[in-house]
């Protein structure tokens, strides 16, 4: 039952970078991709704690780990820059232009972590024909 759920989070994953790509480049909108942007972020961490509360056994616990202490600073971070701009300290915009750049980041590491579980999987199939 793994494999097949590891499959629909990776193929999700690729067809609402697909999706979005197209209907940005047909509408010539791209704000599209800010909906992508939000939309496979939010899968991503969705499936990230999904994982974590299953504990599958063919997880890569190592960077599955450093993925979710990676998430946790950036929410903490950004909570607390929040609480800042509540007190009138702008730090905040620093942030939001660095998540430019570590959102995608982080969408890319998340995805090589899933392949690389799927990759698993298809090893442990095959380890009984040796």
């Amino acid at each position: 039952m793994t494999k097949p759920l590891k499959i629909a989070d990776s193929l999700v994953q690729v067809l609402l970078t697909v999706y979005f790509i197209i209907i940005s480049i047909i509408a010539h909108d791209p704000g599209a991709m800010m909906n992508w942007y939000y939309l496979l972020g939010g899968w991503q961490v969705l499936s990230y704690i999904v994982h974590e509360l299953t504990g599958a056994p063919w997880r890569n616990k190592k960077e599955r780990n450093n993925y979710g202490i990676c998430l946790r600073w950036i929410l903490i971070t950004g909570l607390v820059l929040y609480l800042l701009v509540r007190l009138d300290v702008p730090l905040i915009i620093f942030y939001l232009f660095a998540m430019l750049f570590a959102g995608p980041v982080m969408a890319i590491w998340y995805f090589f972590i899933g392949y690389g579980e799927y990759v698993q999987i298809r090893h442990r199939e095959f380890i009984h024909l040796k």
